[in-house]
């Protein structure tokens, strides 16, 4: 997981190369990257919100154990 304020170092080190004459899947394979997961990140929040998977409500499944099982 890469987190916000790397994220937005990355992208902004990638645009950077870009501008300057870099092709952007080679810009983006040298930070790491995919220029998919570069695009979802521009698209979507990535930038602003970050990562929303840690604090992502998970349900309990319906066949964990219940404590009287333990």
């Amino acid at each position: 997981m890469i987190g916000l304020e790397d994220r937005q170092t990355m992208v902004h080190h990638i645009e950077t190369a870009h501008a300057a004459g870099a092709r952007l899947r080679l810009a983006c394979e040298v930070a790491g990257i995919t220029v998919r997961t570069l695009q979802r990140w521009m698209a979507h929040d990535g930038l602003v919100v970050g990562d929303r998977r840690p604090g992502a409500e998970r349900p309990t499944p319906g066949h964990a154990l219940s404590i009287e099982d333990a």
